[in-house]
Order: C-alpha cells, then sequence, then structure tokens
C-alpha cells in the first residue's frame, strides 16, 4: 500500500470560498490532509466534508501571531499550502522557513510591481497609504523568495506578470478547485418573491472596484418601462458610509415592478447559497481599474474577482461590463455592456420565465469528478514529483 501525501493547509484569513472548493476537490486516497481554519469555518462544513481531515482550529474575530504561533509543527509535511498571508508576515515566515509550502496570493500589483505607481487621479490619502502596501513588500518579499511554489487563483495573473518577474521566483499552475455544484444538494425551501425575477448583485457593496452608478441607471429606466416583476438582491454588507448611501440608493429605486433585499451585517452561508440558486441573473459591475495606495490594479488580470468564483460555483448567467476578463468556459455564460442602455436590454431579455440550465460545455468543464481529477494530478506534479 502506498504511503499517502502529507499536507497541510493554512487558511486562517476569511477566504472561504477558496478553502471549502480545495477540499471538495482533494484525493483523500492520494493525500493526508491537515486543516489549519477558523473555528466558525469547521463549525459550518466539518460534516460536509471528509471524516479524514485533521482539522486544527482557531477562535476569533481576526487573525493574530498568538494564532501562528500555536500553528502545530510541519515536520513530515510533504507540502503546506498558505491560502492567504495578509498579515504577520514575518511570523509565517519563521513558522514555515524550514519547510516546503506554497503560498497563494491573491493580488500581484503589491506583491510584484511595488513602485509601478499611477499619480493621475490619486489623492493624498493615496499616497499616504501607499506606505502601508511598501511595508507589505518587504514583509511578504521574505515569504516569496523562500516559498516552493508560488500561486493564484487563476492562471490569467500569470500570464499578467512579465517574464523578467517570472524567472525571480518559483510560480506553478493554479490548482484546479473551482467546480460546479448542482441545486439539488441545497435545501429546497429557498426564498421565493412571489413571480419576481431575482436578479443578484452579490459583493461587499463600496466604493473600490465596482461602478454601482451604472445599474442604478438602468434599473431606474428598467422599472418603470418593464412589464415583469424584478427583485433585486444586494448580496454582501454595505461598507462604510458610501456602501450604506448606495443601498439607501437602491432602496429609493423600489417601485411596483421592482423590489430590493439587501443585508447590513455578513450574509450566513445557507442564506448566500439560498439567493444563488434562486438568482436568475448575476450583475457584476467591474471598474476597470481600482487603487491600492497609488497602484492600479485590474480584476480579471492583476487579481480576480470572486464574483467569477461564484458563477462556476452557482452556474448562473451574468451580465458584466467589459472590464474583467472570464476564462472562455465561463465566458459562454456571460453577456457584457458597455453603457447604460446595452445593460437595460440585456436585463430585459433575462426577465423572460423559464429555465436557464447551464450551458453543456460549461458542466463539462466544471464538474465535480473533472476537477478531481485533475487535482490528483496537480498532487502528483507539484507535491509526490519532488
Amino acid at each position: 500500500m502506498s504511503v499517502k501525501a502529507a499536507i497541510t493547509i493554512i487558511e486562517l484569513g476569511t477566504h472561504f470560498e477558496v478553502l471549502l472548493p480545495m477540499l471538495e476537490v482533494m484525493d483523500y486516497a492520494m493525500c493526508r490532509v491537515r486543516v489549519c481554519c477558523r473555528q466558525v469555518f469547521f463549525e459550518q462544513w466539518h460534516a460536509d466534508l471528509s471524516d479524514e481531515i485533521d482539522w486544527v482550529t482557531f477562535d476569533g474575530p481576526v487573525q493574530t501571531e498568538e494564532w501562528i504561533g500555536r500553528l502545530p509543527n510541519m515536520d513530515g509535511q510533504q507540502l503546506v499550502l498558505l491560502l492567504t498571508a495578509d498579515s504577520c508576515w514575518n511570523h509565517y515566515h519563521r513558522k514555515l522557513k524550514d519547510c516546503r509550502f506554497l503560498i497563494l496570493v491573491h493580488n500581484a500589483v503589491p506583491r510584484f510591481f511595488p513602485f509601478r505607481w499611477s499619480w493621475k487621479g490619486a489623492s493624498i490619502r493615496d499616497a499616504l497609504s501607499t506606505g502601508k502596501y511598501m511595508m507589505q513588500y518587504f514583509a511578504v518579499r521574505r515569504l516569496l523568495d523562500d516559498a516552493q511554489w508560488i500561486t493564484f487563483l487563476n492562471d490569467q495573473i500569470f500570464h499578467y506578470i512579465p517574464k523578467s518577474v517570472q524567472s525571480r521566483f518559483r510560480f506553478c499552475e493554479s490548482p484546479p478547485i473551482f467546480h460546479h455544484v448542482p441545486e439539488s444538494r441545497q435545501a429546497e425551501d429557498s426564498p421565493r418573491p412571489d413571480e419576481r425575477t431575482v436578479v443578484l448583485l452579490p459583493g461587499t457593496i463600496k466604493r473600490r472596484g465596482r461602478d454601482y452608478e451604472t445599474i442604478l441607471q438602468a434599473l431606474q429606466g428598467l422599472s418603470a418601462s418593464a412589464k415583469q416583476k424584478v427583485h433585486l438582491v444586494l448580496l454582501g454588507r454595505p461598507q462604510g458610509r458610501y456602501g450604506r448611501n448606495t443601498v439607501a440608493k437602491f432602496q429609493a429605486l423600489e417601485a411596483h415592478a421592482l423590489s430590493v433585499t439587501s443585508f447590513e451585517r455578513n450574509i450566513d452561508q445557507e442564506v448566500y447559497d439560498r439567493w444563488f440558486y434562486q438568482a436568475r441573473v448575476v450583475l457584476a459591475p467591474f471598474k476597470k481599474f481600482y487603487r491600492l495606495g497609488l497602484h492600479l490594479d485590474r480584476f480579471g488580470q492583476s487579481s480576480i474577482s470572486g464574483v467569477m468564483n461564484d458563477l462556476i460555483r452557482y452556474g448562473k448567467r451574468c451580465i458584466a461590463s467589459e472590464h474583467h476578463p472570464f476564462p472562455i468556459e465561463l465566458e459562454r455564460h456571460t453577456q457584457r455592456y458597455e453603457s447604460v442602455e446595452e445593460l437595460q436590454d440585456l436585463l430585459l431579455s433575462f426577465l423572460p420565465a423559464g429555465e436557464l440550465p447551464p450551458d453543456p460545455s460549461f458542466m463539462e468543464h466544471y464538474a465535480l469528478e473533472r476537477k478531481k481529477r485533475e487535482m490528483s494530478s496537480w498532487i502528483n506534479k507539484y507535491v509526490l514529483s519532488y
């Protein structure tokens, strides 16, 4: 009998949308998996996952240096996967420096292009906050230098990085973790707001990276002209004054043909799942760039929006702005707009009732069993072959 590969997965942040699909596609006949995560993730998901997982949990609102000090010994682990490193970098480095570890980078710009600044349109606050990202860069650089592998959520980001940067680090292919989860796995008592068509706008309501004004203008015209009733769900909590004001603007559009559901706090996963499965179409109003201090980040090239992963998981159609490229299989589920008028026309095209089953090629590409096979090949390549 062959010996299983020993793997530790560390997610002390809140990127549960990465940790969950990774554990769902993992080959437990090939790997002995230990997961270090927050208690809230364990309580919500451990019953649905393999009973062969060894759990190490941490309770509290934020990641602390003390948590990292309590991580188990990594001796004998063939690979440690660090899924989020957004703080406590020196402590992570001390803990992992003597073992083989992979680090998942969520945003390439401040990690690999620290001096690529854009002053145009920047505020004094942007300039001052750049110091924070520079300090992060020098702290994270030690982790990146010592990592056995560096990877991203999608290979699109790797192709965005110049070859001069690629040659300085050890990059590997993105782990093939994102897959479609059929609705039958969910509870049948999904919310059904009378006969209205559910249109979903997911994600934290915040200024950075989202163009809500185009959505507001399109819905304003739609609520006055559409015969089909629409139920808009703002599936994310508002962030700060801007978020609250934006929610209020959407609520002000409510009329006979348009109703709005919003949330004040973080949304339970069960509620999130139910609304996503109930939705007929998902809105993704990406801006072309958003700021991280003086850095300009671009969705789909230097970072990936979590909405893309949700579209795969729930198999939903999407109306998106032109600014976030998707993989070709997901593009088949996506309609693009450049103006308010184009967005209105697309929304109207989705209003007639009826089923919208996922595209067959989408279903085939993102099938769970296929991703399990691909993940086994990934483990063979990057864990067992070294």
